[in-house]
């Protein structure tokens, strides 16, 4: 299996309808894994819009003609089969749908990427069980081994999936949970057991058109999964040979492709059987629809978290149709709404707004920390009621509780971690803090959310969701010497400014005013449009007199020093795979303000250029000390320390993370304004006493311990356990200003928790290590 990264999902299943060409449409799951439908207009054949839905770059148009069978309705997904998933020897591929009305199957087409020397494969129709529909989300892959029958006489084992084929009962998969233990092809149909043979065409789309003979046809009932199962052919027994699907991806659950495997999945496990797999098979299916079905709902309104407490009103599109004859339209349209997981849900009716098929209705009020669930329903003349979403919308009535809030402006999500996952990460040792997520809550809450809070760190990622520089200057303008107003940019992508064309600022522009940003130019540097250069390393220069009296940057200054590495960014490596899409090196620059306090420069020459010397990030804050901010050109946390980068970071015996000797953020929170002396880099000394968070933690059984002294005087450093015993003292002397390391060795101690504490006149600063065996 040969799979890329995977952006979109698209599964597509055609109806024609025998009562009216104006009828027919197609319903798919869009790249949100929600149905929709888009009409077929007159005299359109299916098979040509599946050809040019497969290029991957025609939408289609809009029109009247049919309905829209959708709880989202974006027609503009495209195909993104990406992935060569192979079935080797007799493995079985299945895919199951579940139709909304009784009807027809008439088709069905399969997309064949490399066929090697298999060319043919056994095609089968079944009326699936209807157990698939409520799989766990847990019940995939390494878990999803639903199990298989025996086969006497076979040359693999004796296994197979058919139970038509079978001598006893069904045999249970090895790893499978509980509760997952069935047969998901239910009952065979079209014609004799056994299905037919059909050819496999290397490369390309493969059709079956069933008969319209009587003991051929394939009826469905409405809600009855039913689905193809494609069988490799190679004999029993014999060569491994292979077959292959493309398929991409699934956004399940539910997860929508088996596979059985007739050996076993992984080398060595004897684990054959029907796995559920986590993607989705190039396959589709025509059918005729001819009896009734539920309304469709579209476009509903979704609510996101919200400071206000008051009446939310919603909307949503339904529509109904028959493709049976009979009477269609919609009977009524409800919204259930409950407070809390615990609630009991409440009904509001909801009423045509004055738009066609559109209905409005008002969710009541809430108190601050109230989770609202709701969700819509519709019912039709006949009968038949429909409701969206599988799982229930909700909204949070947000409550601010620090006075530190993070703005989660991410554009790029981060792939195997939650949004409060990466928070915590920039926010190690910058205190308590509260989330907003300004890609979901939007920041229409903005004005009354800032006033809450005197520190705010937003963290755009790969380019920011949102440009909300707009509000960032009049919250700014609100502080005072008593209480100050703070706030830090970490950046990749101008300050919000996406158009990626330089951005010159006037004085009264937030930019220029209260971050020290004359102009954001040149866009992307030094990101050269191609090659290896968007990769690799780039080092960032900390500024000489930054370094010897300013928080964000001098731990940085002194650890180059005391360890004889420089200062990279990095992120390429740093987020490389952890985002939607891959994270280049696309820094932009700064041309500072006359007031600004530059703090970091691109010291890496480029091609021609040798400049080696451009502003990335500044310093700004008022005479008054009222308010204070910083803004780095580029993601602070995807930096990190190098020792020789003709190595990979693994290989680089001194690669250190920038986390580990300190957070920039957190420096800032904790001194955020420079004193205006100036000392050269040569002569600094800590400006303030500090102990960095040991590395590596966990660890196993030694760790490493730095730490900062500003004034001589007597300093212990000791380890406590998880009850505040002692039970070692790594440092207890005189010292002077600088700094140090110690190493601990844990050997003697058992796995769990301790504590560290540095201890240096009036400073005291205790942390939190963890010891794992």
């Amino acid at each position: 299996m040969n799979t890329k990264l995977s952006f979109s999902f698209l599964f597509i299943i055609f109806f024609s309808s025998i009562l009216d060409a104006q009828g027919r449409f197609i319903l798919h799951l869009n790249n949100k894994g929600e149905q929709e439908a888009i009409p077929l207009g007159k005299g359109e054949k299916a098979w040509d819009v599946i050809s040019r839905h497969e290029g991957a770059a025609t939408h289609f148009p809009a029109t009247t003609d049919g309905v829209k069978d959708a709880l989202f309705n974006t027609p503009d997904t495209t195909i993104s089969l990406n992935t060569n998933f192979g079935f080797n020897h007799q493995d079985v591929a299945f895919q199951w749908f579940v139709p909304s009305a009784g009807g027809v199957v008439k088709e069905y087409h399969w997309r064949m990427l490399l066929t090697g020397d298999i060319h043919k494969g056994q095609l089968r129709a079944w009326n699936a069980n209807p157990a698939l529909l409520t799989l766990p989300a847990t019940a995939v892959d390494a878990t999803g081994n639903m199990g298989w029958y025996f086969q006497p006489g076979d040359g693999d084992g004796g296994v197979t999936p058919f139970q038509n084929d079978q001598q006893g009962a069904f045999q249970p998969g090895i790893g499978s949970l509980p509760g997952i233990k069935f047969d998901p092809l239910g009952t065979e149909t079209m014609g004799a057991p056994g299905g037919v043979q059909v050819t496999l065409h290397d490369s390309t789309w493969n059709s079956y058109v069933l008969s319209t003979a009587p003991t051929d046809s394939f009826k469905i009932v409405k809600g009855q999964p039913f689905g193809f199962t494609l069988q490799n052919s190679s004999p029993p027994g014999g060569l491994n040979g292979r077959m292959e699907l493309l398929s991409q991806a699934s956004i399940g659950p539910p997860y929508h492709s088996l596979k059985f495997y007739e050996r076993e999945r992984n080398a060595g496990n004897a684990d054959p059987g029907w796995w559920i797999r986590g993607y989705e098979w190039g396959v589709y299916a025509v059918v005729e629809y001819t009896g009734d079905r539920a309304p469709k709902p579209a476009k509903a309104t979704q609510l996101f978290t919200t400071l206000s407490t008051g009446p939310r009103t919603v909307s949503i599109t339904i529509t109904d149709d028959n493709p049976g004859g009979g009477a269609a339209g919609v009977q009524s349209a409800s919204i259930f709404w409950k407070k809390g997981k615990l609630g009991t849900y409440a009904s509001v009716p909801m009423a045509l707004s004055g738009t066609a098929n559109v209905y409005s209705g008002t969710l009541p009020g809430s108190s601050a920390t109230d989770t609202m669930y709701y969700y819509y329903s519709a019912t039709d003349v006949n009968g038949n009621t429909a409701t969206t979403p599988v799982t229930p919308y909700s909204y949070t009535i947000f409550t601010p509780k620090n006075k530190t809030l993070a703005l989660y402006n991410f554009r790029a999500e981060v792939v195997g971690a939650t949004r409060e996952q990466v928070v915590g990460v920039y926010m190690v040792g910058a205190g308590a803090y509260d989330i907003w997520d300004l890609g979901k809550y939007g920041s229409t809450d903005i004005p009354a959310l800032f006033p809450f809070y005197n520190t705010i760190v937003e963290m755009t990622g790969d380019g920011p969701a949102k440009n909300i520089t707009g509000y960032i200057g009049p919250w700014l303008a609100t502080g005072t010497p008593s209480k100050p107003k703070l706030y830090f940019l970490s950046d990749q992508d101008q300050m919000g400014f996406d158009n990626f064309g330089d951005t010159t600022f006037n004085d009264s522009a937030t930019s220029a005013k209260y971050f020290g940003v004359r102009k954001l130019a040149p866009q992307d540097y030094p990101y050269p449009g191609t090659g290896p250069f968007v990769s690799r390393p780039w080092e960032i220069q900390v500024d000489d007199v930054a370094a010897a009296n300013d928080s964000i940057v001098a731990f940085i200054a002194r650890y180059k020093k005391a360890n004889h590495v420089k200062f990279y960014y990095h992120p390429y490596y740093e987020w490389g795979g952890l985002t939607g899409s891959d994270f280049y090196n696309w820094m932009d620059c700064i041309v500072p303000t006359p007031d600004a306090k530059v703090i970091f420069r691109d010291s890496t020459k480029i091609r021609n250029d040798t400049t080696r010397s451009r502003v990335v990030g500044v310093r700004k804050w008022a005479a008054d000390k009222s308010w204070s901010t910083a803004f780095m050109s580029f993601d602070i946390l995807a930096t990190d320390f190098r020792g020789d980068t003709s190595e990979a970071p693994t290989a680089d015996l001194k690669y250190t993370f920038i986390l580990d000797p300190g957070n920039p953020i957190a420096k800032f929170v904790q001194t955020p304004f420079v004193s205006t002396d100036v000392r050269s880099l040569k002569d600094q000394v800590p400006v303030q006493s500090d102990l960095q968070q040991n590395y590596p933690n966990p660890f196993n059984p030694t760790t490493h311990f730095q730490f900062s002294i500003a004034a001589s005087g007597h300093v212990t450093l000791k380890i406590f356990n998880i009850l505040g015993q002692e039970i070692g003292s790594l440092v207890n002397e005189e010292l002077r200003p600088g700094d140090y390391s110690r190493t601990w060795d844990a050997s003697a101690f058992s796995s769990g928790v301790y504590f560290y504490r540095l201890s240096a006149g009036s400073f005291s600063q205790t942390r939190k290590l963890l010891l794992m065996k």
